[in-house]
């Protein structure tokens, strides 16, 4: 399998398995030009016996690259990303809700295949992405757990950091002494917030998939602001290490805690958040019953052989498309 991508990152928290071969189709620092000509140059860049395009933004400049191929093309959306604002943000919300009608169109999870159906108006298949096999197969760390809370922090302004600050600017938080570790790969946001001098908080750079996880394990809740999330790994992350999530009312996380025993989990404010906080961190534990919960939701809907699910779908379309022609 090939994947094609923009531009080399400098750090990233993920494996890539051997059966894999990266490509760096630009080898530009600034990550605007590189967005901006990324899809100037994928179809000529492309080629395959089936191509495959992951963002809304790169879908038409693949189907090009598969119309000059002969080849077959795949859809596999992984969220609906038409919330922007403005006229630039507009042509790109345009492009986002065009790209749910293509006609080969695959889910990344059955929640966003029913949300993406209801628009539509017809099934849509999907495999259940969730965590990495490692974050099943590692072992739970036990033991006394460090921090109270732990946060995802992102710049993206749909990922509202301001309303993880705003915990800080409040009299009633800052009384209950909690301990929180901000977890990020961004170097500058790092130093951003450790420069704050926020009480009781420690910000990490995790290193690889077994300092995360050792980070979530010894954290007790996840708080969660996001305004839109895709896949929303984070969550499903921690949920699976039976760490539960204290979450603004956003999509998919309101489709996740559908069900009434996890309302306690959705809030609408920081005064809600605290007052949350406060009744899974009283005695007796509480937060550990949700943290069973959630393990047990995590791994009844969600696939840890997503991966095969995956190559599964890719053979049957290229048994397709030999079939189509005659090979």
């Amino acid at each position: 399998m090939h994947i094609y991508t923009s531009r080399r990152v400098s750090a990233s928290l993920f494996s890539i398995s051997t059966k894999i071969e990266m490509h760096y189709a630009l080898n530009i620092k600034n990550k605007v030009i590189s967005y901006l000509l990324f899809p100037v140059i994928l179809p000529f860049s492309l080629s395959g016996d089936l191509i495959v395009s992951s963002f809304y933004y790169v879908r038409l400049p693949s189907k090009i690259a598969a119309y000059l191929r002969r080849t077959s093309h795949c859809y596999f959306i992984q969220g609906i990303e038409n919330f922007r604002t403005g006229f630039l943000s507009g042509i790109l919300n345009f492009l986002c809700n065009k790209s749910l009608y293509d006609k080969n169109l695959l889910a990344s999870n059955k929640y966003l295949s029913n949300k993406v159906s209801d628009v539509i108006g017809r099934n849509v298949e999907y495999i259940g992405v969730g965590p990495a096999n490692f974050f099943y197969d590692h072992p739970l760390i036990s033991g006394l757990k460090k921090y109270d809370i732990v946060y995802f922090a992102r710049r993206e302004e749909f990922k509202r950091l301001d309303l993880f600050l705003d915990l800080f600017s409040n009299d009633k938080f800052i009384e209950k002494c909690l301990k929180v570790v901000v977890v990020t790969q961004d170097m500058e946001l790092s130093k951003n917030i450790a420069s704050m001098e926020l009480p009781l908080c420690k910000v990490i750079i995790p290193h690889d998939d077994k300092e995360l996880i050792e980070i979530i394990d010894s954290s007790k809740i996840m708080f969660f602001t996001s305004e839109y999330e895709g896949l929303g790994l984070p969550p499903l992350e921690c949920m699976l290490r039976k760490v539960p999530v204290v979450t603004y009312k956003t999509y998919p996380l309101t489709e996740y805690f559908s069900d009434r025993k996890f309302s306690i989990l959705l809030i609408d404010n920081t005064l809600s958040a605290i007052n949350t906080f406060e009744k899974l961190l009283a005695p007796g534990d509480i937060y550990l019953e949700y943290g069973e919960l959630c393990r047990k939701f995590v791994n009844k809907e969600f696939s840890q052989d997503f991966s095969r699910d995956f190559i599964n779908y890719i053979e049957r379309r290229l048994v397709m498309e030999h079939k189509k022609h005659g090979y």
